[in-house]
């Protein structure tokens, strides 16, 4: 394991379910698609704007090895670490070999 790779990250997502009435809704309990490895570095409070992002939220980037079972571009998907959730808000991928991603996520709440 590389030593950039430290934290353990929980992936989940909220599914959509059928509510009864011939539609859709999400789920109430998120269904978590596994953990991963990553990095994590928050981004400064006067570097938040640089990024498109709301002044009053945190904001931390995560990097870490790309997993072909996971959809990270996926709607409701989102990265819970040290029991806060964050939404991913932008996605890179830092190799053409798709070895690694860095995704930009903002805390919900």
């Amino acid at each position: 394991m590389s030593r950039r790779f430290k934290y353990r990250i929980e992936v989940y997502q909220n599914v959509a379910v059928d509510d009864g009435a011939g539609g859709t809704t999400l789920s109430d309990t998120p269904t978590k698609l596994g953990d991963s490895w990553c990095g994590i570095k928050t981004i400064p409070q006067n570097k938040i704007t640089d990024y498109g992002l709301d002044i009053e939220k945190e904001a931390i980037r995560i990097r870490l090895r790309y997993r072909s079972d996971i959809d990270y571009n996926s709607v409701g998907l989102f990265f819970r670490y040290k029991s806060k959730d964050w939404i991913p808000t932008g996605l890179e991928r830092k190799d053409l070999e798709e070895y690694e991603v860095e995704i930009i996520a903002v805390s919900n709440g």
